[in-house]
């Protein structure tokens, strides 16, 4: 009798060769304790997609007391999978399935003899939610001279709900933010008592401020994501610095700082994103301020080596971090300012080495005190 399917082959082992072939898994060096060591759930699938061994994660999940309750049964059945038995000839063999994550990398790597990842919606009667993403894994492996494939699953519900979440905190809380600025200025524009009108100036920048931290943390998650493309512009290295000197002085005499560069400043130009040279070089400003002491000075600076055509920023300050922290200062979340901060640094090396081909370096010792560098090429 013709086996219906819609997509994969339908052709099924015999319950006498999944059984041979489990003993001899079982009996493979090492393999059982490997397997049960792995967090994820993880089952070894025959050339026709059946289950032949897992570990106890996935039978836990499955309220299974023993392996025999699944074996031979495929991924999709085993799971309850609401579309496992939309075609007679069970999963993977659907309409349904053409479009599964899970059948699709199971195919791939079956086809190409490669490890092959994809996401996948799982619809259960299983789970409490009635669905769950799924990143799944299938990797091709040979054992007593057959081949297999072994299937790692991962839930990465919560990660694919805080992605989405997070995209839509910034999208909106960016538009709210934006219309508040926007009445500012209209308020501003009309007003004529002067003490309304600094009042308006003070709010205006309160909010530019937080417009400006928004978009921060958004470059942060899409360079992370590698979804940032830099916008290369043509920048003069004495426009980078007397900017950022411009914006940082408030700040520096609010914390009795003085911040200055080397007169004059070095000449040339740089072909670079004008948004992420001035989040990198600001960001080393604003934590040379806040590191340093009432009346101790912090120095911006610039070099340019020739044979690699290259431009070196340089932000010095007058303390010598201790050895402890230097050892973790561009980790993530690491801070001596508090749990809550902490991606500074971190986003300066992932901006400057990730997207702008560089390299962001510190020395700190009690000769030349503490100086971050950054260096970049002239042209992107």
């Amino acid at each position: 009798m013709d086996l219906e399917t819609h997509f994969l082959s339908p052709e099924r082992s015999s319950d006498e060769s999944i059984q041979e072939e489990f003993e001899q898994l079982n009996q493979t060096d090492n393999l059982p304790e490997l397997i049960n060591a792995m967090p994820c759930l993880v089952a070894v699938l025959d050339e026709n997609r059946q289950i032949v061994y897992c570990n106890k994660s996935l039978l836990g999940l499955l309220n299974a007391t023993d392996l025999s309750e699944i074996i031979s049964k495929r991924p999709g059945e085993a799971l309850h999978c609401m579309h496992a038995f939309d075609c007679s000839s069970g999963c993977g063999t659907g309409e349904h399935c053409k479009f599964c994550g899970a059948a699709k990398a199971i195919s791939e790597c079956m086809e190409t003899n490669k490890a092959v990842t994809k996401e996948c919606q799982l619809s259960s009667a299983l789970l409490v939610s009635g669905a769950i993403e799924l990143s799944v894994t299938a990797s091709p492996f040979k054992a007593a001279n057959k081949n297999y494939t072994i299937l790692s699953v991962e839930d990465i519900s919560d990660a694919k709900r805080k992605e989405s979440l997070e995209r839509t905190f910034f999208h909106d809380i960016a538009n709210s933010v934006g219309c508040v600025d926007s009445y500012i200025k209209v308020l501003k524009s009309r007003s004529t008592d002067e003490s309304i009108i600094a009042f308006l100036s003070k709010a205006e920048k309160a909010s530019r401020e937080t417009i400006e931290e928004i978009y921060f943390h958004q470059q942060i998650r899409h360079a992370e994501d590698g979804k940032l493309y830099p916008q290369n512009v043509k920048l003069t290295i004495p426009d980078i610095i007397n900017d950022l000197i411009s914006i940082w002085t408030p700040f520096a005499e609010k914390n009795g700082v003085k911040i200055t560069t080397h007169e004059p400043l070095l000449d040339g130009f740089i072909v670079v994103d004008k948004i992420l040279i001035r989040r990198i070089i600001g960001n080393l400003i604003k934590n040379a301020i806040e590191a340093s002491h009432k009346d101790q000075c912090v120095t911006v600076s610039s070099d340019y080596d020739l044979d690699e055509d290259s431009f070196y920023f340089h932000v010095h300050t007058e303390n010598v971090i201790p050895y402890e922290i230097q050892q973790q200062i561009f980790n993530r979340s690491f801070s001596t300012k508090g749990k809550t901060r902490g991606i500074g640094t971190y986003s300066v090396k992932l901006f400057t080495e990730k997207y702008l081909h560089g390299k962001a370096s510190f020395v700190s010792n009690e000769e030349q005190k503490t100086i971050f560098t950054v260096k970049l090429p002239a042209r992107q």
